[in-house]
């Protein structure tokens, strides 16, 4: 399933034409890739972000944005994106972890930006240092 929503999106971002696109790859899992187009065909992925559904709760599998497409407000607009579609499908909490192996504050600032209460594990869990949930 694909989308064109540069209209909703511009407004947001920093970018200045982009669509995304909804895809489902297996039953219980949903991902939301945003583009950008420059010029005619087929735009360049700049950003993806996907959860994994269970019982009704979401579980973030991951986000990931073009190294040059950040700082413009790409992520922020991932989580919103899929956090609509997760509410108006009657998912109730968001949940994730944070990793090591990112900048941990910046993901901390990040997280919170967009309405998720972080909780730092008290000793690392692998290499996962906290966790991230949101009430929808």
């Amino acid at each position: 399933m694909s989308y064109n929503f540069e209209w909703e999106l511009d407004r947001s971002t920093k970018a200045k034409v982009l669509d995304y696109s909804l895809r489902c790859s297996q039953s219980n899992s949903i991902f939301v890739a945003i583009f950008e187009k420059k010029g005619v065909g087929v735009g360049h992925q700049i950003g993806i972000a996907g959860v994994s559904i269970y019982e009704g709760e979401a579980e973030w599998l991951d986000i990931k944005i073009d190294p040059s497409s950040r700082r413009r407000g790409i992520g922020t607009t991932l989580v919103r994106l899929m956090l609509k579609y997760l509410a108006e499908n009657g998912i109730k909490v968001v949940h994730g972890e944070i990793s090591s192996v990112d900048d941990v504050q910046e993901a901390i600032n990040f997280w919170k930006k967009n309405g998720f209460q972080v909780t730092l594990f008290a000793r690392p869990k692998g290499v996962y240092v906290a966790q991230i949930v949101k009430n929808l």
